[in-house]
């Protein structure tokens, strides 16, 4: 649809605006003229208001006129599902998307938008909770209840938005088994006790590489860099069954592997092609390295009931509701529902956890094997409290206080062999020089060690000492003091 024509601006009172473009002549109706909903727009000045009034009609030619029926939250809700469609990095990510919409429609039938209150939300989450609903769901709500409202005040809907002056208080994280270094050393003899199979290589990528499971369920040979004993993340694969990109753009990168991993994926590889061939499919670059018993990728469904029965077995989990029950090799063998234990997706925070709280790992080195943009993410939600830890911080604390830990000293830097001493004593003086106009603050109350020379003469040129970078050198070369360098 084009539309002709500047439109109808018009100042409604201060910082208000509202506006509407002409259709052309009603057909139906002769001598009358068809018009586009109008819409407001708080702006202080004209050229704002104007500015997103031409943001309007773009809106409008791309999208069409929109139903009055918008003037109520459930239409509302759904027009913004509707244009957000194939903008979603996960399809995990889309259907949380549909499933809060649906909730927000059950919660406000009939509600106008410009009917929305802070109480009329508040009303609705009371009835709601008294219905037996839980917090953890109407935090998730109000949050994608906040950024359609978002939307709404951007489009001159409503002006401001409720649902921000609306508090649900995020629910504490259920408990989860994180497996400390003795339980991790029991998962991985488990798994090296079990035939290599598609299921058991996907296990140990997970368990030896943090990476998420659809990166898992979505790595082929192409990604496998043998030579540098590393795996490209390049593709992912999830419950919609379709291969996409990464989540994210550092998601994106490699993982190095372990030389014990590489040499599985190596064995695994030759055994998958000989098991390939006797059902005549080929190996090839794009077949994926944890691969079902054709060739193909796990569906993640059926991948995570033989990772629940694996970990029941085990002692990793266990299903609240027993269905059946056998012996296998002199072992009991339950299966039922309401599994609870080890997850694939919890891989994650046990590599971030035991990197750090075990082997010391610094925050850069979990950044990037983590592949996050930012280590504070790594920090913040992928490690966990390691109680033996905290043990070890309030004894090495205790020994502090007892005065048996004491500080290092600072240790002083010695001097390069190559270092240019005359360029050196060059910085110094403009050093001093910019602390003198105030440019630099004033020295640190802790100074740092350096060659006494530096400070011994006073000024370029001095009478008989030829100059402050001769004196250095022939200081630098005959004495070994340090003094206070003023940085």
């Amino acid at each position: 649809m084009k539309i002709k024509g500047k439109g109808h601006l018009e100042h409604v009172a201060d910082g208000v605006w509202r506006g509407r473009f002409s259709l052309g002549p009603d057909s139906d109706r002769p001598g009358k003229y068809l018009y586009t909903p109008k819409r407001t727009f708080y702006c202080e000045e004209e050229w704002e208001a104007r500015s997103q009034f031409e943001a309007y009609r773009i809106e409008l030619e791309e999208y069409g006129i929109p139903d009055k029926d918008v003037a109520y939250l459930g239409a509302y809700a759904e027009r913004w599902l509707l244009l957000r469609e194939g903008t979603h990095g996960s399809p995990r990510t889309a259907d949380r998307e549909r499933s809060d919409v649906r909730n927000i429609q059950r919660l406000f039938p009939n509600v106008k938008l410009k009917n929305l209150t802070v109480g009329v939300i508040k009303t609705a989450y009371k009835d709601a909770r008294d219905s037996g609903r839980f917090d953890k769901e109407l935090y998730q709500i109000n949050k994608r209840l906040r950024q359609i409202l978002k939307e709404a005040v951007k489009e001159g809907q409503i002006r401001r938005n409720p649902a921000d002056d609306v508090v649900v208080p995020k629910p504490e994280p259920e408990p989860k088994d994180y497996l400390d270094p003795e339980r991790l050393v029991k998962f991985n003899t488990a798994l090296r006790t079990l035939p290599m199979c598609g299921e058991v290589i996907g296990a140990q990528m997970l368990l030896r590489t943090g990476i998420r499971p659809a990166e898992m369920y979505g790595s082929s040979w192409k990604f496998l860099d043998e030579e540098a004993s590393r795996l490209f993340i390049g593709e992912q694969y999830s419950n919609d069954l379709q291969l996409r990109r990464p989540k994210s753009r550092a998601s994106r990168d490699w993982v190095v592997i372990d030389s014990e991993l590489l040499a599985m994926l190596l064995t695994w590889k030759r055994i998958q092609k000989d098991e390939l061939e006797r059902i005549g499919v080929e190996q090839t670059p794009e077949t994926p390295i944890a691969s079902n018993s054709l060739g193909g990728r796990f569906d993640p469904t059926n991948y995570g009931r033989w990772f629940r029965n694996f970990c029941v077995d085990n002692g990793f989990g266990e299903y609240t509701v027993v269905t059946k029950t056998f012996e296998r090799d002199g072992k009991t063998i339950t299966r039922g529902r309401g599994y609870v234990g080890l997850c694939p997706n919890m891989f994650r925070d046990i590599q971030a956890t035991e990197l750090v709280g075990v082997l010391k790992v610094d925050a850069r080195t979990l950044q990037s094997r983590l592949r996050h943009s930012d280590p504070r993410t790594s920090l913040k939600y992928y490690t966990h409290p390691m109680l033996e830890n905290e043990y070890q911080a309030a004894e090495g604390f205790a020994k502090l206080v007892r005065g048996e830990v004491t500080a290092p000293a600072m240790p002083t830097p010695a001097l390069p062999a190559n270092l240019d001493l005359g360029a050196l004593a060059q910085l110094v003086d403009l050093l001093q020089a910019l602390q003198q106009q105030g440019v630099l603050p004033a020295p640190p109350t802790a100074p740092i060690g350096i060659p006494a020379a530096v400070q011994a003469p006073t000024g370029v040129g001095d009478p008989g000492g030829g100059g402050r970078g001769a004196a250095w050198h022939r200081a630098a070369i005959g004495g070994g003091e340090t003094c206070k360098l003023d940085t």
